[in-house]
Formats: structure tokens, sequence, C-alpha cells
């Protein structure tokens, strides 16, 4: 994939299904290599962001973060992302 963004900051949309499907819409706008950022509050279920990520993207290091915020960082994998309609 040559075409499509370096980066995308995502807010965690608070349950997996939403997480899911924003994953792969996202990941369908991304080039391989390119950087995701998910953030949000651990009562809000940001940490299974790292768990979901795979195998779209692969987390490049552990949650980090002040207080309840946390940032996952990952990066984008060359798995095709599922079309919206498949979701």
């Amino acid at each position: 994939a040559g075409r499509g963004f370096d980066v995308c900051c995502l807010r965690h949309p608070g349950s997996a299904d939403a997480l899911e499907y924003a994953l792969n819409a996202v990941a369908s706008m991304m080039k391989d290599g390119a950087r995701l950022w998910i953030f949000g509050h651990i009562q809000e279920g940001v940490l299974r962001a790292r768990a979901a990520a795979p195998p779209l993207f692969h987390c490049v290091r552990k949650p980090f973060g002040t207080g309840d915020a946390r940032i996952v960082e990952a990066v984008r994998t060359a798995k095709k992302p599922r079309q919206p309609a498949e979701s």
C-alpha cells in the first residue's frame, strides 16, 4: 500500500465492537508501517486496544500515560483489513 496516511490518532470508542470497526476503518486508510496512537481512559477500556490491534497493527511498546489516561502505540502491518460490510 503506497498510498495512505502515515499517522493516525484515534480516541478509544468505548466498546470492543466499536474498537474493532474503527481499527479496520483506519487500517484501510493507512500505509504499511504507519503509526497509530489510540488514547483514552483506563475505565473506558483503552488498554483493550493492545489486544485488539493485531493482526492489523503491531504494538511497539507498553501503554503509556499519567493518571488514568493511557496511549497505546502501534504500527500498521501488511494484513488486509475487512471491508465495512464484513465488520
